[in-house]
């Protein structure tokens, strides 16, 4: 209800980067996260003084270089909106690959990171037009039959291609993060 009430109050990037910021933080109370709403706020004004109004940013770069937006976030944008071959990362999709692989090195290594990266990448459809089912549905899979502590592996679309699954080991990845001593 509260996205419903953002979303009407703003319908377009025009009216959000026309606003006043305390008012977008106003209108974004019960959406949590207050750093997200001065993002978006900058991204559309950044947005409206940069492109023309049917124009949008065409690049994961472009989309990237505007605040509060990372390379996985950016990616989803081009992937979904622009039928652009790029990959996504974001935490449930990480968990999807490393059991994909059996990933070694451990959660929120920079190993880990730089080895997925790799795999997302090499997993890409061949044909742009499938990029946004194949985006959505890799968002999708983690949260829904990759959870984190109970993976329904059985009702999983991809276990023909997890080692995980294959080894009966879904359990054991992503490895842990060290504990600290």
């Amino acid at each position: 209800d509260y996205f419903l009430a953002f979303v009407r109050r703003f319908p377009n990037r025009t009216s959000l980067a026309q606003a006043p910021v305390d008012e977008v933080l106003a209108a974004w109370s019960g959406l949590g996260y207050y750093r997200r709403a001065r993002n978006l706020h900058a991204a559309a004004c950044q947005i409206e003084l940069n492109y023309s109004p049917n124009e949008w940013p065409g690049t994961r770069e472009a989309w990237q270089a505007l605040p509060g937006l990372g390379r996985s976030t950016a990616a989803a944008i081009v992937a979904s909106c622009f039928n652009q071959r790029e990959a996504i990362l974001d935490g449930n999709v990480k968990r999807v690959l490393a059991r994909q692989v059996c990933a070694e090195p451990p959660w929120g290594s920079a190993a880990l990171e730089r080895l997925l990266w790799i795999e997302a990448q090499a997993r890409l459809p061949k044909q742009p037009a499938a990029m946004p089912l194949y985006t959505q549905s890799l968002m999708d899979l983690g949260p829904t039959v990759c959870l984190p502590k109970r993976p329904d592996c059985l009702r999983c679309p991809v276990r023909s291609t997890c080692k995980a699954f294959e080894t009966g080991s879904s359990h054991e990845f992503p490895r842990p993060k060290p504990a600290k001593p």
